[in-house]
């Protein structure tokens, strides 16, 4: 709720009061009540015109707070009439006046704002740059692109893969390409070697590539590949326990091929970073069947890293919001409350995440992958929380409510007080100020619940 919501019961009571002094001071000094009165009505036109021009009146919360003051002055202005008609017809004509020149005045200022907006939007822009294709996810992003690290040695083996194409048609006999690729596993894990040896057969099909146990001298026509993987702690990540905030090291490591022949050599690497869960995330699940995880991702292409984490968690109160099967309406007609950033990072959804960049053709996106814990004791959190954000916002919602009647309460007392205190003389009068306030006052409450 806005805090403009709140403002206008706090408003409309005192302006009620003056309203009502007001009308005393009208029905007993007719002519300094004229002079206030005509005062305030000829600055509220120019008040409502400078405020317009401002873009006050744009904010729905606002409306009530013009709405309210602009009745009260009418009815000043109906009961002056009947006190005194020749101030009230001069007031009248005065107002119609200025809002004819506030009119002719305002709309060439309005204009030529427009036309100054219009020219500074119509200035010639650079075009955006090409962002990569939609989903960022897609294996076609990592084949178009080289990514700075990788979730998981495979993985890793995979992008080496890719990048070696090159170097292989550089080091073999030219113009032509080798008639085979001998790929030395030595001490490699075999995961590795298979993911390495798999993505060479799709890159080059037209070459054989055969996997050896130990290192040998290379044939001629032959390519021989080595590897060398280098693990080490990539990175450390703070973990919350309670109130203590430990740091837990996460292992990674570089893969590094070198592709030889008898008289030349390249070289090529890849970085990863132990992340199973981002890099098979069935095998992961499958390997710990008391759990309940999820996977939330940046939606787009991102310039930066923290708008690639904004997008995944934004995918993580979509999902928990799937997940949790419920709405939490707080007042019936308004919209339910949803699943917050707030929510997902203070609950403690969030069990790990993995960024990753690519050096694009217009500079580096990113994507990002968190892993959320939605068991059943993180969604009862979160059912509590909701139920309890409801109960607030209710006592929020009814004592704006109440505030807003007791407005109408003080009308009715107002009226039955100067009803009595003038024996009756003013009874229309008051009658129709006491029936345009109500409706003020509702109008009020009803665009405050919009």
């Amino acid at each position: 709720m806005s805090p403009g919501a709140n403002l206008v019961p706090m408003v409309m009571v005192p302006l009620t009061f003056v309203f009502v002094l007001l009308i005393i001071l009208v029905a007993k000094a007719p002519k300094a009540g004229a002079w206030v009165v005509g005062g305030l009505l000829l600055l509220a036109p120019v008040a409502l015109l400078r405020l317009a021009a401002a873009g006050s009146m744009s904010h729905p919360e606002a409306v009530p707070l013009f709405v309210v003051p602009a009745t009260f002055l009418f009815v000043l202005l109906v009961i002056l009439t009947a006190k005194a008609p020749k101030v009230g017809i001069a007031l009248i004509v005065a107002i119609v006046v200025m809002l004819v020149l506030g009119f002719f005045v305002m709309m060439p200022v309005v204009s030529h704002r427009s036309v100054r907006a219009v020219t500074a939007v119509a200035q010639p822009v650079a075009p955006a740059p090409p962002q990569a294709p939609s989903p960022i996810w897609s294996e076609g992003v990592e084949h178009q692109f080289e990514a700075d690290i990788y979730p998981s040695a495979p993985a890793a083996a995979e992008a080496l893969g890719r990048r070696l194409v090159g170097p292989i048609q550089t080091v073999a006999a030219e113009p032509n390409v080798p008639a085979r690729i001998v790929l030395f596993q030595e001490g490699n894990d075999r995961q590795v070697i298979s993911a390495l040896q798999r993505v060479l057969q799709r890159e080059l099909s037209a070459v054989p590539c055969s996997v050896e146990a130990d290192l040998r001298n290379i044939h001629p026509g032959e390519v021989g590949l080595t590897l060398r993987a280098e693990a080490r702690v990539q990175e450390e990540v703070p973990r919350d326990r309670g109130t203590l905030t430990i740091f837990e090291q996460v292992m990674g490591g570089r893969i590094t091929g070198t592709v030889f022949t008898e008289d030349r050599r390249a070289s090529a690497g890849a970085d990863y970073i132990d992340k199973p869960w981002a890099g098979n995330f069935s095998s992961f699940v499958a390997g710990k069947p008391d759990g309940h995880f999820l996977i939330a991702r940046s939606r787009e292409a991102c310039t930066s890293e923290n708008e690639a984490r904004q997008q995944a968690i934004r995918d993580a109160c979509d999902q928990l919001s799937a997940i949790a099967g419920q709405r939490w309406t707080p007042v019936p007609g308004r919209p339910p409350l949803t699943v917050s950033s707030h929510d997902v990072q203070e609950g403690g959804f969030i069990l790990d995440q993995f960024v990753q960049s690519f050096d694009g053709s217009a500079g580096k996106i990113w994507r990002q992958a968190v892993l959320i814990d939605a068991s059943a004791d993180k969604l009862a959190w979160l059912n509590d929380r909701k139920n309890a954000e409801m109960r607030v916002e209710r006592v929020t919602w009814a004592g704006m409510i109440l505030s807003a009647l007791g407005v109408l309460i003080v009308i009715v007392a107002t009226y039955l007080f100067l009803n009595m205190a003038t024996r009756g003389y003013y009874v229309w009068s008051l009658r129709i100020a006491g029936i345009v306030l109500a409706i003020a006052a509702i109008v009020s409450i009803l665009l405050v619940l919009r």
